[in-house]
Protein backbone atom coordinates (compact mmCIF):
# COMPACT_ATOMS: atom_id res chain seq x y z
CA UNK A 1 0.00 0.00 0.00
CA UNK A 2 1.01 3.13 -0.39
CA UNK A 3 0.94 6.37 1.56
CA UNK A 4 -1.16 9.24 0.22
CA UNK A 5 -1.43 11.40 3.35
CA UNK A 6 -0.70 12.00 6.66
CA UNK A 7 -1.14 14.35 9.10
CA UNK A 8 -2.71 15.65 12.80
CA UNK A 9 -5.36 17.16 13.88
CA UNK A 10 -6.46 18.46 17.29
CA UNK A 11 -8.99 17.06 19.44
CA UNK A 12 -11.69 19.62 18.61
CA UNK A 13 -14.34 19.61 16.39
CA UNK A 14 -12.36 21.45 13.52
CA UNK A 15 -10.11 18.91 13.66
CA UNK A 16 -12.84 16.27 12.87
CA UNK A 17 -14.20 18.66 10.06
CA UNK A 18 -10.51 18.45 8.36
CA UNK A 19 -10.30 14.66 8.62
CA UNK A 20 -13.52 14.83 6.77
CA UNK A 21 -12.68 17.54 4.36
CA UNK A 22 -9.59 15.12 3.68
CA UNK A 23 -11.96 12.22 2.92
CA UNK A 24 -13.66 14.42 0.60
CA UNK A 25 -10.72 15.91 -0.99
CA UNK A 26 -9.67 11.47 -1.06
CA UNK A 27 -12.66 10.74 -3.15
CA UNK A 28 -12.76 13.80 -5.56
CA UNK A 29 -8.64 13.40 -6.11
CA UNK A 30 -8.38 9.48 -6.74
CA UNK A 31 -11.82 9.48 -8.55
CA UNK A 32 -13.13 6.64 -6.14
CA UNK A 33 -16.24 5.15 -6.20
CA UNK A 34 -19.34 7.00 -5.19
CA UNK A 35 -20.92 4.07 -3.27
CA UNK A 36 -18.27 3.72 -1.32
CA UNK A 37 -18.15 7.44 -0.18
CA UNK A 38 -20.81 7.49 2.64
CA UNK A 39 -19.48 4.30 3.94
CA UNK A 40 -15.96 5.30 4.47
CA UNK A 41 -17.55 8.83 5.58
CA UNK A 42 -19.55 7.33 8.75
CA UNK A 43 -16.19 5.01 9.37
CA UNK A 44 -13.90 7.73 9.18
CA UNK A 45 -15.89 10.49 10.88
CA UNK A 46 -16.72 7.18 14.50
CA UNK A 47 -12.85 6.46 14.25
CA UNK A 48 -11.89 10.36 14.93
CA UNK A 49 -14.89 11.00 17.07
CA UNK A 50 -14.01 7.88 19.39
CA UNK A 51 -10.41 8.95 19.28
CA UNK A 52 -11.38 12.38 20.59
CA UNK A 53 -13.60 11.45 22.90
CA UNK A 54 -12.56 8.49 24.49
CA UNK A 55 -8.98 8.44 23.26
CA UNK A 56 -7.97 11.64 24.62
CA UNK A 57 -11.22 12.85 26.88
CA UNK A 58 -11.66 16.13 24.66
CA UNK A 59 -8.65 17.36 25.55
CA UNK A 60 -7.77 19.80 22.81
CA UNK A 61 -4.07 19.84 23.28
CA UNK A 62 -4.03 16.01 22.52
CA UNK A 63 -3.58 15.47 18.57
CA UNK A 64 -5.29 12.60 16.47
CA UNK A 65 -2.81 11.31 14.24
CA UNK A 66 -4.14 10.15 10.38
CA UNK A 67 -2.89 8.58 7.56
CA UNK A 68 -4.64 7.52 4.01
CA UNK A 69 -3.05 4.50 2.22
CA UNK A 70 -4.32 3.20 -0.92
CA UNK A 71 -3.30 0.25 -3.06
CA UNK A 72 -5.56 -1.08 -6.55
CA UNK A 73 -7.58 -3.03 -4.66
CA UNK A 74 -8.01 -1.17 -1.42
CA UNK A 75 -8.13 2.43 0.95
CA UNK A 76 -6.97 1.90 4.75
CA UNK A 77 -7.72 4.52 7.08
CA UNK A 78 -5.42 4.60 10.28
CA UNK A 79 -6.59 6.78 13.35
CA UNK A 80 -3.97 7.37 16.18
CA UNK A 81 -4.70 8.72 19.66
CA UNK A 82 -2.81 10.03 22.38
CA UNK A 83 -4.95 7.67 25.06
CA UNK A 84 -3.91 4.84 27.16
CA UNK A 85 -5.52 1.94 25.29
CA UNK A 86 -7.45 -0.79 26.37
CA UNK A 87 -7.40 -4.61 26.30
CA UNK A 88 -9.96 -5.69 23.61
CA UNK A 89 -10.12 -9.23 25.45
CA UNK A 90 -11.12 -7.90 28.99
CA UNK A 91 -14.25 -5.78 27.62
CA UNK A 92 -17.49 -8.14 27.58
CA UNK A 93 -19.15 -9.05 24.03
CA UNK A 94 -21.81 -6.01 23.62
CA UNK A 95 -23.41 -8.37 21.47
CA UNK A 96 -24.07 -11.41 24.17
CA UNK A 97 -27.32 -11.91 25.41
CA UNK A 98 -27.27 -10.20 29.38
Amino acid sequence: MQEIKSFSVPSTNKGVMQVEACLDWLFTEYKLDETLYGNMFVAVSEAIINARLHGNNNNPEKQIQVAFFKSKEELCVVVKDEGNGFEPTKIKDPTAPE
